[in-house]
């Protein structure tokens, strides 16, 4: 996915309390298309790794992959 028109690096925080990690597996899933994603545990949250995001994706990606985790979350309790 590397090429000019993608942005750098960036990292989300989502509460480990709160979203499983499975949840968010799921969704890295669903957005594969759209970035690299890396899910690692820090302390009680769980970080959120976008890389490879293209530019015109970059300033919605962080936000619908938060909707769409809570949708996961609200279907998986």
């Amino acid at each position: 996915m590397a090429g000019k028109n993608m942005s750098k690096a960036f990292t989300e925080y989502f509460d480990a309390g709160i979203y499983s990690h499975s949840v968010l597996k799921r969704t890295a899933r669903a957005f594969s298309e759209f970035a690299n994603i890396e899910i690692k545990r820090e302390g009680k949250y769980r970080k959120v790794v976008f890389k490879s995001v293209h530019s015109e994706h970059r300033s919605i990606i962080a936000d619908e992959f938060a909707n769409y985790a809570l949708g996961c979350l609200v279907v998986e309790t």
